[in-house]
């Protein structure tokens, strides 16, 4: 059996989707995306973009790790950093904590970006608080219109319902710390 990153990803799709009892018209309905699109996704037969897989959360009333990460029962959870899932979404990388805690309400993520790589043309939105800490390169945010450079030790603390995107401004690979964080843990 397939135990890579992107087969979870399509498994536990299909997975919430039906827990839900919703059919892929609705969910298609509900999260602006293409039913092919998501059979496709729930197939393992394409990659979504991140951009994707936020409309799909959003909807579904689920955090972006929770396609990655088992809810566990322990109150502690130590990760060495050969031990994050990695996660490719076109020319971004993403690497999640395989286990969350109990009625966690952030979703801690290590993003890589390749030269360029962008979060897509649509801004985003979603409830709760967005952190974003610059490790390594250049990321450029816009929010709500408004552009900022993020650098090496800089972050940016935001409401995460107003509409924002984000790219890789630097020539190189860029990485960065994302936390988002809502109040019931979606």
């Amino acid at each position: 059996m397939d135990d890579s990153p992107s087969f979870m990803v399509s498994k536990r799709l299909k997975a919430f989707r039906k827990s839900q009892g919703y059919t892929l018209r609705t969910l298609s309905e509900m999260s602006g995306v293409s039913m092919n699109t998501i059979s496709l996704i729930e197939r393992g037969k394409t990659s979504p973009t991140i951009a994707t897989l936020h409309k799909l959360a959003t909807a579904l009333a689920i955090s972006l790790a929770d396609f990655c990460s088992e809810t566990s029962n322990k109150q502690v959870i130590f990760t060495k950093r050969d031990q994050w899932q990695q996660m490719r979404y076109g020319s971004v990388f993403m690497g999640y904590i395989d286990e969350a805690l109990a009625n966690q309400t952030m979703s801690p993520v290590l993003i890589t970006f390749e030269p360029e790589a962008d979060s897509g043309p649509e801004l985003m939105t979603h409830a709760g608080h967005e952190l974003a800490f610059c490790l390594d390169g250049r990321i450029q945010y816009e929010i709500n219109g408004r552009q900022y450079l993020l650098e090496p030790g800089d972050s940016l603390l935001f409401e995460a319902q107003i509409p924002h995107r984000w790219q890789n401004v630097n020539g190189e690979s860029s990485q960065a710390l994302m936390v988002v964080q809502s109040p019931n843990g979606n």
